[in-house]
C-alpha cells in the first residue's frame, strides 16, 4: 500500500473551541491526520476523533519538541504539515498542494503565518511548518521549537543545495491567544529553566529576552541582556539569527540606558556581525543606523541601510514587524536626503517602489509612516495627487522657488494672479509667513530642503505644472501690467520660449535707474525643457538643443533685488559658481557669471580675469547677448580703473552687438572725453540726449557737458 503523501501533525490541549475549524480547513489538502493530546479536559479529543482515529495521549513534560517529535513518530506520510489548533489553512484555488510536493526537490517549506488581531493589519511571519518525513528531521528546543537545524545539517552533509523555499499560494490564519500576555507568562518559566540548563544556548536566551521585554520587566531584561552580550564576547558563537537578534536588542538598550562604553561595544560588534552576515538582518541594521544617526553620521547609516534594503531587509522567517520594516525604508530615504546630491535623491525617490520590491514594502503603508514620522520627506516623495494631463490652449503655470519672502511675495503674486491658471511654489526652508501667503493666493506649495542647486529646485516646480506654458518669476520681481488677452495672443505662436525684458532696478545713486536684459521667462511645459546650472540657471540650452525657437517679446518684468546691497547674495553665488567651475572649467557661461559676481563684490581684477576667459572659451553656450554684456562689464571695469582708451574699446565692442546699448554709449562717451576723443564723445552724448525716452541714464548734467564739449570741438576746429 502506498504511503500517504501529506500527514497533518498536531499537538493540542483544551482546544475544543478552535480545533474543528482547523481540521475542516486542512482536511481537503492532507491524506492523514495525527493528533496528540497533552491533557485536555474540555472534549478536544472527541472533536479530534470525528476527523481521525489517530488520536494519541502524551503526558506533558514542559518540552514542546518532545511532544512534536512524538506526534511525528506516529505519522506515515511522506510530508509533515505541522499545525496548531489556532491555525486555519488557506490554499489559493489555483494551487494544488499535492502536485507541488510530488514534484519538488526541496526538503522543507516555510509557510506564511498571518497573526490576526481585531482592528489591526495582520503580522506576517514565515515558519518552517512543512517538511519531508525523514528519520533525522526532528524538532529541537523545549520551547520555540523548530526543525531547521536538523534539516540544514542533513542538507550540508548530503550536498542537497538549497534545502527550503517559501510555499506559494498558501497561508495560515493565526488567531493565537486573546491576551498575548497569557502565552508569555506561560512560556517564561519554561524558558528560564531552559536557559539555566543550557547557559550558552543563545536561541533560548533571545526568546527569554523578548519575553521579558514584552512583559515590561525591564530590570531583569537589562541584567540578562548584558549577561548575554558578555557570553557572546567570551564564547564567540556561530553567527546564528539569535545572536544577531541579541546584539540588536543590546543596541536599542545601549542607546536608551547605556554608557559611552556600551555604545562603542555595540557599534564595534555590530559592524563585525553585519559584515559577516552581509547586512541581511533588519534588526541589527535598524539598531546600528539609529546609533550612527545619534552620532551625527547619517552617511554611514545610509550605507548600511542601503545594503540591508538590497538584501530584502529581513528574511521572512525572522520576527521583524512590518512597522520596523517601514522604519528601515523611511530612515534610508531620510539619510539619502541628508547626505546625497539632489540628482541622486531624485533618482532614489523615482525608483523607490522598485528598490523596495524585494523587501515587500507596501507603498501605502510607507506613505502613512512617512507622513506621521518624517514630514520633511513628504515633498521629496511627492505624496500629492498625480498631475492631470496638460490641457490644450495657452493657459499658464507660474513656477517659483522661495525662501523667507514674506515682504516681496504679495507684490509679485498680485502682478500675475489674474493672468496665470495655477501657482506652483517650491519653498526651500522659509521661517517667516512665505508659505502661508502663497497658500492665501491658492498656490500649491511644496517644501524641499535646499541643496545648493537652483536648477534642480526650479525643475521640481516644473514637474508639478499642468498647463502648456510656464512663467518663471522670483519673489523680488513683478510683471508689468498686461491684459490677459494680449498675453494669450503673444503666447499663441509656434515659439518654444519668449525672451522678455528683465528690468533690473539699480541702487540709489547709481549712474542708471535700471538696466535691461533679455531673459527667457515664458516657455512651453515639456519634459525635455529643463533648467541647467546650480546657480544663474538657464532654460535656453534645453530649448535650442531640440531645435526650438526663442523669440523676443515686449513684456517687462521688474526686478528689485539689486536695489539693496547684494554682497551676501554675491558671496553665496561665488561659492556655488566656484564649485560648478571645478566641474566644467571651460564653461563660458559659468566664467561669465563668476566675472559678474566678482564685479558685484567690487573685486574688479578677478572680475576682468573671468570675463576675458569667458570670451576666449566660448564653449558653445553663450550667445551674442551674453557677449554684449561681457564687453559692457569690461568697459565699466576699465572706466573705474581710469583706463579710458581700453574702456572705449570694450564699450564699442558692446555696441557692435547692440547699437542701442545706452550704458555702453555713456561709457564710450566718458572714456572718449578723458582720452581726447572729443568729437566721438560728443556724438555719443548727443545720441543719448536724442533717445532720453528709451533709457534711464541720469542726464541732469548732460546739457552743460555737451555745451562744454561742443565749445572744445569748435576751438579745435579753429586750430
Amino acid at each position: 500500500m502506498e504511503k500517504p503523501l501529506i500527514s497533518l501533525c498536531m499537538i493540542v490541549k483544551n482546544e475544543a473551541l478552535r480545533l474543528e475549524k482547523t481540521l475542516e480547513a486542512a482536511r481537503p489538502h492532507v491524506d492523514e491526520m495525527v493528533i496528540v493530546d497533552t491533557g485536555s479536559s474540555d472534549g478536544t479529543q472527541d472533536i479530534a476523533r470525528r476527523f481521525t482515529d489517530r488520536v494519541y495521549t502524551y503526558e506533558w513534560n514542559d518540552d514542546f519538541s518532545a511532544a512534536r517529535n512524538f506526534a511525528i513518530s506516529k505519522c506515515s506520510g511522506r510530508w509533515l504539515l505541522n499545525l496548531d489548533a489556532d491555525h486555519v489553512l488557506h490554499v489559493d484555488a489555483h494551487i494544488d498542494l499535492r502536485e507541488i510536493l510530488k514534484n519538488t526537490t526541496y526538503l522543507a517549506y516555510f509557510v506564511d503565518e498571518r497573526s490576526v488581531a481585531p482592528g489591526k493589519k495582520y503580522a506576517s511571519l514565515h515558519r518552517m511548518l512543512l517538511f519531508r518525513n525523514k528519520p533525522g528531521f526532528r524538532y529541537r528546543g523545549i520551547i520555540h521549537e523548530h526543525p531547521m537545524d536538523s534539516i540544514q545539517a542533513y542538507a550540508e552533509k548530503n550536498h542537497s543545495g538549497k534545502a527550503w523555499a517559501n510555499l506559494p499560494g498558501v497561508f495560515l490564519e493565526h488567531s493565537g491567544y486573546t491576551d498575548p500576555r497569557l502565552k508569555l507568562q506561560r512560556n517564561r518559566p519554561i524558558l528560564e529553566k531552559a536557559v539555566a540548563r543550557e547557559e550558552d544556548n543563545f536561541h533560548y536566551r533571545y526568546k527569554l529576552l523578548l519575553t521579558y521585554k514584552a512583559l515590561d520587566e525591564m530590570d531583569i531584561y537589562g541584567l540578562e541582556l548584558n549577561k548575554s552580550v558578555r557570553l557572546i564576547l567570551d564564547k564567540n558563537p556561530p553567527m546564528r539569527e539569535s545572536v544577531i537578534g541579541i546584539w540588536a536588542l543590546y543596541g536599542e538598550w545601549a542607546r536608551e540606558h547605556g554608557t559611552a562604553e556600551s555604545l562603542e561595544i555595540f557599534k564595534s560588534g555590530a559592524r563585525q556581525i553585519g559584515a559577516k552576515s552581509f547586512w541581511k538582518d533588519g534588526r541589527l541594521t535598524l539598531a546600528l543606523s539609529r546609533v550612527l544617526i545619534d552620532d551625527n553620521d547619517p552617511a554611514a547609516a545610509h550605507d548600511i541601510l542601503k545594503r540591508n534594503i538590497q538584501q530584502g531587509i529581513s528574511a521572512p522567517h525572522i520576527s521583524f514587524s512590518d512597522e520596523d520594516k517601514l522604519e528601515v525604508a523611511a530612515l534610508w530615504l531620510w539619510t539619502a536626503v541628508e547626505v546625497l546630491p539632489v540628482e541622486e535623491i531624485l533618482k532614489i525617490m523615482a525608483r523607490r517602489r522598485q528598490l523596495f520590491q524585494k523587501a515587500r514594502i507596501d507603498e501605502e503603508a510607507l506613505r502613512d509612516h512617512i507622513v506621521k514620522n518624517y514630514p520633511a520627506l513628504v515633498s521629496w516623495c511627492r505624496y500629492e495627487p498625480e498631475k492631470e494631463s496638460t490641457p490644450a490652449g495657452v493657459s499658464i503655470s507660474l513656477c517659483m522657488i522661495t525662501r523667507d519672502e514674506e515682504k516681496n511675495l504679495p507684490r509679485c503674486l498680485d502682478s500675475v494672479k489674474e493672468l496665470v491658471d495655477e501657482i506652483i511654489i517650491v519653498d526651500t526652508g522659509s521661517k517667516d509667513r512665505t508659505m502661508e501667503i502663497a497658500r492665501d493666493y491658492g498656490a500649491k506649495v511644496l517644501r524641499f530642503e535646499w541643496k545648493g542647486d537652483f536648477a534642480t529646485m526650479r525643475n521640481l516646480a516644473l514637474k508639478e505644472a499642468r498647463h502648456p506654458w510656464i512663467l518663471h518669476l522670483d519673489a523680488d520681481e513683478e510683471l508689468e501690467s498686461l491684459d490677459r488677452e494680449t498675453l494669450r495672443l503673444v503666447l499663441d505662436q509656434s515659439a518654444e520660449g519668449l525672451a522678455v525684458v528683465l528690468r533690473n532696478h539699480q541702487p540709489a545713486g547709481d549712474m542708471v535707474r535700471y538696466l535691461d536684459e533679455r531673459q527667457i521667462r515664458f516657455f512651453r511645459n515639456k519634459p525635455s525643457i529643463r533648467y541647467r546650472n546650480k546657480v544663474h540657471e538657464q532654460i535656453g540650452p534645453s530649448i535650442l538643443e531640440q531645435g526650438g525657437e526663442i523669440v523676443d517679446a515686449n513684456i517687462i518684468i521688474h526686478h528689485y533685488g539689486y536695489e539693496k546691497n547684494n554682497e551676501q547674495r554675491a558671496r553665496r553665488n561665488l561659492q556655488m559658481l566656484s564649485s560648478e567651475l571645478r566641474e566644467r572649467p571651460d564653461d563660458a557661461y559659468v566664467l561669465f557669471k563668476l566675472g559678474e559676481t566678482y564685479k558685484a563684490l567690487n573685486d574688479f581684477s578677478h572680475a576682468a580675469e573671468f570675463l576675458k576667459k569667458a570670451l576666449r572659451n566660448p564653449g558653445g553656450n553663450i550667445g551674442n547677448e551674453i557677449k554684449e554684456m561681457i564687453y559692457l562689464r569690461l568697459a565699466q571695469i576699465e572706466l573705474s580703473n581710469s583706463a579710458y582708451e581700453s574702456a572705449v574699446e570694450y564699450a564699442e565692442g558692446c555696441l557692435r552687438f547692440n547699437p542701442y546699448n545706452y550704458v555702453a554709449m555713456y561709457v564710450a562717451g566718458v572714456g572718449g572725453m578723458y582720452s581726447g576723443r572729443i568729437e566721438q564723445s560728443l556724438a555719443y552724448f548727443l545720441k543719448l540726449r536724442e533717445n532720453r525716452e528709451s533709457h534711464s541714464i541720469d542726464l541732469s548734467d548732460m546739457e552743460n557737458l555737451i555745451h562744454a564739449l561742443e565749445q572744445h570741438s569748435d576751438l579745435r576746429s579753429l586750430h
